[in-house]
């Protein structure tokens, strides 16, 4: 897992092409992510790499689940407001369930983790081996503008 602020991206752009081209994005819309409608917003052809921009208000009822993805890395990136974030490595999980289909191919998991705070302009990248629990419910959080980048393997 690697997380960091966006202005650090061009760090990471050596992970992959597509790893490269979706931090590209997010460093090349910052601004226009906090205004954009949520959807899904394509970024290379063929679900290779697109975006979900997603607002996630403070509801204690939200289901976040662990979850991890075998055809897709996740980039997380905060627009505005904070995520409280989960992570484990997978070797400390148990998978209950997996849902094939592109888009949106993920299994969930059970076990436990660690959680921290993600701020606006930070980003943090799971690979295959990082479960990680998006969007965890905290009592007096600010409402989240995310954009959750799905990059195929």
């Amino acid at each position: 897992m690697i997380v960091d602020k966006i202005s650090n991206a061009h760090k990471y752009f050596s992970y992959s092409p597509r790893v490269q081209a979706a931090l590209e994005y997010l460093q090349a819309h910052t601004e226009e992510l906090i205004h954009m409608e949520p959807g899904r917003v394509d970024i290379i052809e063929n679900n290779d790499v697109y975006a979900l921009v997603l607002d996630r208000p403070c509801d204690p009822n939200y289901d976040a689940y662990w979850e991890g993805h075998r055809e897709f890395l996740d980039i997380h990136y905060v627009a505005d407001g904070e995520e409280w974030f989960g992570w484990s490595d997978v070797s400390n999980m148990t998978e209950i369930e997996y849902h094939e289909g592109v888009p949106g191919e993920y299994a969930k998991y059970t076990g436990e983790g660690v959680h921290f705070l993600l701020r606006k302009g930070e980003f943090c990248l799971t690979d295959v081996d990082d479960i990680h629990r998006p969007s965890v419910p905290r009592l007096n959080a600010p409402f989240l503008r995310k954009i959750c980048v799905k990059v195929r393997l």
